[in-house]
């Protein structure tokens, strides 16, 4: 019989007396109040009414005797609620703590010191277990005593602990002193008592254990067992939903620090375009902090013509889901123009409905310039076996005819006529080698691997030598080869290799007779300029098209022209002659326009004491 029942029966029997009295309307107000008011209070209007009447009544003494056990009764009655209170509040502040297990530190150790009070204990502790292991370890403890984990206390704990996690059922200790299950005699039995543990289990798993302790043997009776199982399982909740969302935190700092420190640019929009998400990749790529953007849109920091295509392209995902990918230029505040190919993809609510855009921007720029570069390689190498294919083949048929012919019909060919073969035979030889030697050069050259004899030079000198040794064949070719050395001798002294540096002048003069008229002149000029030696070259041919004098100096390049087409050559020339110059410290370049002629500048580092 619960304790309702039992209050309503006294009060039952209390108002049965008092109509033995004939007390009408006493009666009809202590009905009334019966209805209206709790029990205290009605004892007390009971009490007042029976004050009222004669005390030697015997049917009134009886009432007062009824009374005093319904006060007994309401008392206990009182007490169990304040119990049943404390229960459904620890119950609560565990859920609580289960839901809400981000927000504090330690919520078993309030959980702890809640439930000794109802579990009439004198200790506690939780113990969790450490992963898969079947170790326990020690995550919180409450109580009066607050024993070290070294104490009797906490040894016989952990021991009675693991037998609970072991079994996964309860266990209690009634009394330690009389417990035949512990294998060492037990000391201080005045402080322990009883013990119990319970399991946390969730799932089918044993998380972790509860174990209460008191100094009072049978501390632990069925009502607390029942209550204490209870507490246990949501314990084991809360245990589980603190483990889960420590896994999730630690899963999502991961990724927000993965997110950081990706080299991409990684942003989020929401439904209305604007930047909600910004990371340092974004930062970078974009030219754009995060405090600056965030709140903003994304479309004026793209040119005005990828604006609109942009925001269609945003909106297609909010309503189509679609994955789009755009490429464009950035409009930055700082640094060079910057190419990029962006991603967006939508983002699902939990109802699966698109939330807002992610998008994924990647720094092509590089990309571009290395593309462009494998196309220009490419380029140069069609080039190349184009060129070294028609070389090849015009010397080679040549040599191949003539050889044939004198083979078959050397009988009948005059002396003039052999000796014309030969000496074809004999200049195509040259043209080949000539070939093929720029070819190493040019590979020794590119792999740093040419050999030089480095010496103090006077370039004037090397000058002179040139100019004598091309004045035949410009003779030939009607040109008119004039030098001009503007600085003494010694001030154009370099340090260089006089090979390599006839070479660079041999490239430069043979070019400018083969591509300069007749009557025409070609001037050769030496000066010193600061630091440098400055050798220039100045023909009046056909001169180089604006945007094609920096692609002279490429591998195989030439000039396409009718007069280059006759004039043959592998185009291999000016690009050996610009790594010559780079051997030498110096630099190269062109000044010149289309039937302007060329004037070819080499500076090259004057050598210590030139002055």
């Amino acid at each position: 019989m619960d304790m309702k029942t039992c209050e309503e029966q006294y009060i039952r029997r209390a108002l049965h007396m008092l109509e033995k009295c004939c007390l009408p309307e006493s009666l009809e107000e202590a009905s009334e109040e019966t209805v209206l008011e709790p029990g205290e209070a009605l004892l007390k209007r009971l009490s007042a009414i029976v004050d009222s009447h004669v005390e030697s009544d015997r049917s009134l003494d009886r009432l007062r005797k009824e009374i005093d056990v319904f006060r007994i009764v309401s008392a206990d009655a009182n007490m169990m609620l304040e119990q049943k209170i404390e229960e459904i509040s620890l119950l609560r502040l565990i859920t609580d703590a289960s839901s809400r297990a981000m927000r504090t530190q330690d919520p078993l150790k309030l959980i702890l010191e809640k439930l000794l009070g109802i579990a009439g204990a004198e200790d506690g502790s939780v113990m969790l277990r450490n992963g898969d292991a079947e170790r326990l370890e020690l995550r919180a403890v409450s109580g009066s005593s607050s024993p070290g984990p070294d104490s009797q206390l906490s040894r016989l704990a952990r021991e009675v602990a693991a037998w609970a996690m072991a079994g996964g059922e309860p266990v209690f200790v009634d009394d330690v002193g009389a417990d035949t299950r512990f294998d060492a005699a037990v000391e201080e039995t005045e402080t322990i008592a009883s013990l119990a543990s319970f399991p946390l289990v969730i799932d089918s798993r044993t998380v972790g254990v509860l174990n209460l302790s008191s100094p009072h043997p049978n501390a632990f009776g069925a009502e607390t067992q029942r209550i204490m199982l209870i507490i246990a399982g949501q314990i084991a909740v809360a245990v589980e939903n603190a483990r889960l969302y420590g896994e999730v935190r630690e899963t999502k700092e991961y990724l927000e620090d993965l997110v950081e420190r990706a080299g991409d640019a990684i942003f989020t929009l929401d439904k209305e375009h604007t930047i909600v998400s910004w990371n340092a990749g974004a930062e970078g790529i974009f030219g754009r902090d995060k405090h600056s953007v965030l709140g903003k849109t994304l479309y004026d920091m793209l040119p005005e013509s990828m604006q609109a295509i942009l925001r269609e392209k945003v909106q297609s995902i909010l309503y189509s889901k679609n994955i789009v990918t755009i490429e464009s230029d950035l409009e930055q505040e700082k640094g060079g123009p910057t190419r990029v190919t962006i991603t967006l993809s939508p983002i699902h609510g939990a109802d699966g409905e698109v939330v807002g855009v992610s998008g994924i921007a990647k720094d092509i720029t590089k990309r571009r310039r290395i593309e462009e570069d494998l196309r220009q390689l490419n380029e140069a190498k069609s080039n190349f076996v184009s060129t070294v294919s028609h070389e090849l083949r015009t010397p080679v048929t040549s040599i191949k005819s003539l050889t044939e012919v004198m083979l078959h019909e050397m009988d009948s060919l005059s002396e003039e006529n052999i000796a014309r073969y030969l000496n074809i035979i004999n200049e195509e030889c040259d043209r080949l080698s000539g070939l093929i030697s720029g070819l190493l050069d040019l590979q020794k050259l590119t792999a740093g691997k040419l050999e030089a004899d480095f010496k103090k030079i006077q370039l004037a000198e090397v000058v002179k030598q040139a100019a004598a040794l091309f004045d035949g064949v410009a003779v030939k070719n009607r040109v008119d080869l004039t030098t001009n050395v503007s600085a003494p001798a010694d001030r154009t002294t370099v340090m260089g290799d006089r090979g390599q540096l006839m070479r660079i002048l041999s490239n430069l003069l043979s070019n400018a007779i083969k591509y300069t008229n007749p009557s025409d002149t070609i001037a050769v000029g030496l000066s010193r300029e600061d630091e440098n030696v400055r050798l220039t070259v100045t023909d009046s041919g056909i001169g180089i098209p604006d945007d094609e004098k920096d692609k002279v100096f490429e591998k195989f390049y030439r000039v396409d022209n009718p007069t280059t087409r006759t004039k043959g050559g592998t185009g291999l020339g000016l690009a050996i002659t610009q790594e010559l110059v780079a051997l030498h410290n110096g630099r190269i370049w062109v000044e010149t326009g289309l039937n302007r002629g060329c004037s070819f500048h080499v500076l090259i580092p004057a050598a210590e004491g030139a002055e």
